[in-house]
C-alpha cells in the first residue's frame, strides 16, 4: 500500500503524478507488483530505482507532480528530511484499469464475518512472527502479507467497522508480553508489521469511510 497527501490524489487520478520519491531502508517494491492507493484505488509499479538526490532532474519533478526541482526537493526534505540511514527510491506506477464493480461494498462486508479480542489479536500475531522470523521482507511475499492482513481483518472495531486499535497501540501490548531475549529474536517483525498496521488501520479510517459518504 503506498499512502499520499489527500492534495496528491486527484493527480494521481488524472494520470499526472506517476512517481513518488520515498525513503526506505530497503527497497519495498519491485516492477509488475501490484500495490494499492487509498483513496485512488489499485496501481501497477513500473520502475523503482535507487537515486542520489543531486541525481533528480526536472523531469523527476515533472513526474511527481510538480512544476519544479526545486519544489519537488522543497516537498522531500519537508516529509522526510534527509535521513542518513535511509535510501531514496524512485518509484514510478501507473494506474490499474478495474472492471465495473456492484455497488459498493461496506465495511463490514469487506471485514472477516468473526472478530478476535484484542489479546486473541496479539496472541495470534505474536505467532505468525514466530513462524515467518526468518523472513528478509514479509511485505514482499504474498502468502505471508496476506497472513497479516487477515488477521487486521478480524482485529476489534466499532459499530462501523473501524479497527479500534492501530498498530503502535498492538505493538506496545506485544512488547510487554516478551522477554528481552524474545524481543531480540522477533522484536524487527513485529516493529515492521506494526507500522503496516497502524497504516491499515488509518487507510481504513481515513480513505474507505470517505469514499463510501
Amino acid at each position: 500500500m503506498l499512502l499520499f497527501k489527500k492534495k496528491f490524489l486527484d493527480a494521481i487520478r488524472r494520470g499526472e503524478k506517476t512517481q513518488t520519491i520515498r525513503l526506505w531502508k530497503r527497497r519495498r517494491y519491485r516492477p509488475g507488483q501490484r500495490s494499492f492507493i487509498p483513496g485512488v484505488g489499485p496501481i501497477v509499479i513500473d520502475q523503482v530505482d535507487e537515486v542520489a538526490w543531486e541525481e533528480l532532474t526536472e523531469t523527476d519533478a515533472i513526474l511527481d507532480g510538480f512544476p519544479s526541482l526545486e519544489t519537488l526537493r522543497q516537498e522531500i526534505e519537508e516529509i522526510y528530511g534527509l535521513s542518513p540511514d535511509k535510501k531514496m527510491f524512485r518509484v514510478r506506477f501507473h494506474l490499474q484499469e478495474v472492471a465495473p464493480q456492484h455497488p459498493p461494498m461496506r465495511m463490514h462486508t469487506f471485514l472477516a464475518d468473526f472478530e478476535l479480542t484484542l489479546d486473541q489479536t496479539a496472541e495470534k500475531l505474536l505467532e505468525k512472527c514466530r513462524i515467518y522470523r526468518s523472513t528478509c521482507d514479509w511485505n514482499h511475499e504474498p502468502g505471508k502479507s496476506h497472513d497479516f492482513f487477515a488477521l487486521f481483518l478480524q482485529s476489534p472495531r466499532n459499530a462501523e467497522g473501524i479497527p479500534l486499535h492501530d498498530g503502535f497501540r498492538l505493538e506496545s501490548l506485544l512488547r510487554e508480553q516478551l522477554s528481552a531475549e524474545q524481543w531480540q529474536e522477533i522484536g524487527w517483525l513485529v516493529h515492521d508489521v506494526c507500522r503496516s498496521w497502524t497504516e491499515w488501520q488509518y487507510a481504513v479510517e481515513h480513505f474507505w469511510k470517505e469514499k463510501q459518504e
